[in-house]
């Protein structure tokens, strides 16, 4: 093989690898990839921020608050691995209940607290296989209208333990 082809092929193979990141690697002072055998996803701090070329500086949590939660004086908190845990051991039945297909989902947690100072964690889940067409998944709220069974959101509210407010985006079944 000529140098020159080995020097392309090792550059191929380079920019193809996917790097992995376990629940210890951070991918930025307030985001954690959270990689489980039975689920994975970004935990996104309550200061995560990122830069739109026309809004500038985005708090996404802020941003899922005002946006996605329409709730009046709630503001960002971030949760801790151990809130995540308890909540993926009660995700997969709200997953069965509400009937979806059997995806593999990728979850974005996003930690809000109500006025009483309740705190909860904001889930937005997609299907698994959507990811590599979602490229800033790890950065922003992936958002769909009526992307059917691929795509949740819930609530889960830490001192219950409990779920809540369960929606399907699009009814496609």
């Amino acid at each position: 093989m000529k140098p020159i082809n080995l020097l392309l092929a090792i550059i191929l193979i380079l920019c193809s690898t996917q790097v992995i990141y376990s629940q210890n690697d951070t991918l930025s002072d307030s985001a954690t990839y959270i990689v489980s055998s039975r689920y994975d996803g970004i935990l996104f701090g309550a200061n995560f921020t990122y830069d739109d070329e026309y809004l500038g500086q985005v708090k996404v949590v802020e941003n899922v608050i005002e946006y996605r939660c329409k709730k009046q004086n709630w503001t960002p908190w971030t949760p801790t691995l151990a809130n995540i845990e308890e909540l993926e051991k009660r995700l997969p039945k709200a997953i069965r209940k509400n009937k979806l297909k059997e995806y593999t989902y990728t979850r974005q947690y996003f930690g809000v607290k109500d006025y009483r100072g309740n705190k909860y964690i904001y889930v937005n889940g997609f299907g698994s296989h959507k990811k590599r067409r979602l490229r800033s998944w790890k950065v922003r709220l992936v958002t769909v209208r009526d992307g059917g069974d691929c795509y949740f959101n819930c609530y889960y509210l830490i001192a219950e333990k409990k779920i809540s407010e369960f929606q399907v985006q699009g009814m496609f079944r």
